[in-house]
């Protein structure tokens, strides 16, 4: 029925535009008589089925993306992103130095204080990430293996000026994760005391514990005032919890 309706359809267009129109194939050039109501559809293009292969088939000059030689490349391709290169060898280095071409295009160019590299690429948290190698990594770590070599087994990237974007490999250097944590102490920048999220106590409250041990009042005592555990109050006293005061 389908198909009925269709060839019905067709026939009403033929009338309605029944004498062909001249048409040259835009393959071989060839004249041939179309109806007027398929030029306007955007068919008959082509004299015959050939022509319509040979057409898909035609190639065009493209410049290769490394050596800059010019090579043969499917209109298709061309569209789609493809054929970038016109060799496996341009190719294995083009998908070598894809990476780097990607990592310096995301670095501001932009003065910042101190002379950071901001990654203005993807972000996931504090820090970014590209992909290498349909891996992701850590662009500050990427930009050290560009610039200093491989990172060793259980070693992290580090920040001297403490940005998580900056990628200037002069503001990198490598560490454990004792070292790591120990710097990041050592600048103040460890969520102890009341910046804790967890912390239930304050200063004012730890020195107050303190001076009340001192004057030798109990242990149990004091947690009942301050609505804490025992073990927590003697880790107070020993300086095993509250360190820094």
């Amino acid at each position: 029925m389908l198909n009925m309706e269709r060839e019905q359809q067709a026939s009403l267009l033929r009338s309605s535009s029944s004498s062909k129109v001249k048409r040259n194939c835009l393959q071989c050039n060839v004249v041939m008589y179309v109806y007027p109501c398929h030029i306007k559809e955007g068919r008959r293009k082509f004299c015959s089925r050939k022509c319509s292969g040979e057409s898909a088939r035609n190639k065009v000059k493209k410049i290769c993306v490394v050596c800059n030689t010019g090579f043969d490349a499917h209109p298709s391709d061309i569209k789609l992103g493809r054929w970038k290169c016109c060799s496996n060898a341009c190719r294995a280095k083009y998908k070598q130095n894809e990476p780097v071409q990607f990592f310096f295009k995301n670095i501001s160019h932009q003065k910042h204080e101190g002379g950071c590299w901001i990654w203005e690429g993807s972000v996931c948290g504090k820090y970014g990430f590209i992909g290498v190698r349909s891996c992701k990594t850590k662009p500050h770590r990427y930009s050290y293996i560009l610039h200093h070599g491989e990172i060793g087994d259980g070693l992290k990237v580090c920040h001297k000026c403490d940005n998580p974007l900056c990628c200037n490999p002069e503001h990198l250097f490598l560490g454990t994760s004792m070292e790591n944590s120990r710097d990041m102490v050592s600048k103040g920048r460890s969520a102890s005391g009341e910046r804790n999220a967890s912390a239930v106590l304050t200063k004012d409250q730890v020195l107050d514990i303190r001076r009340r041990a001192f004057n030798n009042e109990s242990g149990a005592s004091i947690a009942r005032h301050y609505s804490v555990g025992t073990t927590t109050v003697y880790d107070i006293i020993h300086r095993r919890r509250w360190k820094n005061i």
